[in-house]
């Protein structure tokens, strides 16, 4: 299984007991995501969760990173990840991924948005207060057809003005909506799958 499972977070750093420790970072203006850890697992990307979930099951997951003199050396990467969060009203709160995840794991209904982005698509997940997130592996996406010209203040701006009801761009890689009906989530769709191609 670690053939196929992408290591992506916001950051990492080998300590100096030569792992690669993984850190996951969330902000949120509309959610207290230190007393929300059920909201914290549903931003969590599929590709991440795959990775994060075989990582504190204990599988052995390596990875290559330069050493000192610049040789390619493989390391092994911690088995459990530092979740990063705002609190409302200043500073961050950090978590361990397994303890969130022990009491919080759940599948929710979802579609991938197939053609955005090769590394890892985007999904539109569906909460049970009905209301959506649009989640993305990274922002700006690495296997975009744009590559470095990707302007996320463009798409942005423009994924916020689809629908009907208010969309938040809620954090760099997490859209939230309210509610919507099924013709503006095939429009979200739509727009995810031309965006940059025209």
């Amino acid at each position: 299984m670690a053939d196929s499972l992408q290591i992506t977070c916001d950051a990492s750093v080998v300590g100096d007991d030569g792992k690669m420790y993984l850190h996951e970072s969330m902000f949120s203006g509309l959610f207290d995501l230190p007393n929300n850890h059920a909201e914290i697992v549903a931003r969590i990307h599929p590709a991440k969760r795959k990775l994060f979930d075989a990582l504190i099951a204990g599988e052995l997951v390596e990875t290559e990173t330069k050493d000192q003199t610049g040789a390619t050396v493989r390391i092994p990467v911690d088995n459990d990840i530092m979740v990063h969060v705002n609190q409302r009203y200043g500073g961050v709160r950090r978590f361990a991924y397994s303890t969130i995840i022990a009491k919080h794991a759940r599948t929710y209904g979802e579609v991938q948005a197939r053609g955005f982005d090769s590394n890892c698509e985007p999904v539109i997940r569906q909460m049970p207060d009905r209301s959506f997130r649009i989640i993305f592996n990274t922002m700006p996406p690495r296997g975009h057809a744009l590559g470095a010209a990707f302007n996320m203040d463009h798409f942005g701006a423009s994924m916020t003005k689809l629908t009907e009801s208010k969309m938040t761009w809620d954090d760099r890689d997490v859209f939230h909506l309210p509610s919507a009906t099924e013709a503006e989530i095939r429009a979200i769709l739509q727009f995810l799958l031309s965006y940059g191609k025209a």
